[in-house]
């Protein structure tokens, strides 16, 4: 469940279709080490004003960028950039950081 895109539901019907690791689940999704970097790549660049489908294939290729944790000063930052814009819109909004 470590993996975006499995939650309970789907990781209890990859473990009875036999997954059991992370190898099998790049086997199931045809993820492969040299190629994952430049596929991701070209999937965010396919369509660079819209969000990807973030698919199991994808959150196994990105499943060590997902991973990294993000500097407190960058998190801050990146929510008075999304506060300001809001403001712009409708004023008004508060917003709290949670996670870790």
């Amino acid at each position: 469940m470590s993996i975006y895109g499995i939650g309970p539901t789907t990781a209890r019907q990859l473990y009875a279709d036999g997954m059991r690791t992370i190898n099998d689940l790049e086997k199931r999704y045809h993820v492969h080490g040299s190629d994952t970097e430049a596929e991701t790549t070209q999937i965010l660049k396919s369509k660079p004003n819209k969000l990807p489908d973030l698919s199991i294939k994808v959150g196994l290729q990105l499943r060590e960028d997902f991973s990294v944790k993000i500097p407190r000063e960058e998190v801050e930052e990146l929510r008075d950039v999304v506060i300001r814009e809001l403001e712009g819109i409708r004023p008004g909004h508060i917003s709290t950081i949670t996670g870790g």
